[in-house]
């Protein structure tokens, strides 16, 4: 069922809206996640944007259209 597959640029919240809004998905899971420790201390900026500020703007998208999120996370 790769149909159903869409590959997003975390980085994009204009892009993640977009295909939110163009393809309507019922639900939306989020495996994507920096778990290195090491390199994500060396990165904060990196890591807080795809730990954190991506599955925001997956979480408000996903509220807008009316799906589900499912968000997968080590800790």
């Amino acid at each position: 069922m790769l149909e159903n597959y869409v590959q997003l640029d975390l980085m994009d919240q204009e892009g993640i809206s977009s295909v939110c809004e163009r393809l309507r998905p019922e639900m939306i899971i989020n495996c994507a996640a920096m778990t290195d420790v090491d390199f994500c201390e060396k990165e904060k900026d990196l890591a807080s944007s795809i730990n954190s500020e991506a599955p925001l703007h997956l979480a408000e998208s996903s509220n807008t259209i009316g799906a589900h999120l499912i968000h997968v996370s080590t800790d």
